[in-house]
C-alpha cells in the first residue's frame, strides 16, 4: 500500500476503468476486489469513493450475475440467517443443563 493517498486513488481509478471493459481475468476478480473492500476504511476521502465505484463497477460486470436469481438468494438468506438462532438456542440449552449439573452437584 502506498502512503499516498493520491496514488491509492489513481491506482483504483486504474482498475475500475479496466474493470468496467471486462479485461480483469477471473482468477484475480476476487483478490482485486477483497483489496478493494480494505480501501473502503480508508482515511482519504477520494480512496473511498473510488473503491465504491471500483464495487459498483465489479457487481454490474459481474460474469457470474446471470447464474444468480434474486428468489435463490433470498431463499440462501433465510436458511443462512436462521442458522445463527438455531446456535444460539443450542447453547442456551447446553449451557442450562451444564448449570442444572452444577447445582445438582454443589448440593
Amino acid at each position: 500500500m502506498d502512503v499516498s493517498a493520491h496514488v491509492r486513488s489513481k491506482v483504483l481509478q486504474i482498475r475500475h476503468c479496466i474493470q468496467g471493459q471486462n479485461a480483469v481475468p477471473l482468477s484475480w476478480q476476487h483478490q482485486v476486489l477483497e483489496g478493494t473492500v480494505e480501501r473502503l476504511e480508508d482515511k482519504s476521502l477520494l480512496v473511498r469513493k473510488n473503491s465504491i465505484a471500483l464495487i459498483k463497477t465489479s457487481l454490474e460486470h459481474n460474469p457470474f450475475s446471470a447464474k444468480l436469481s434474486l428468489a435463490e438468494l433470498c431463499r440462501q438468506y433465510g436458511t443462512e440467517d436462521c442458522q445463527p438462532q438455531e446456535i444460539r438456542n443450542k447453547m442456551k440449552c447446553l449451557l442450562l443443563g451444564c448449570y442444572v449439573k452444577l447445582q445438582q452437584v454443589c448440593t
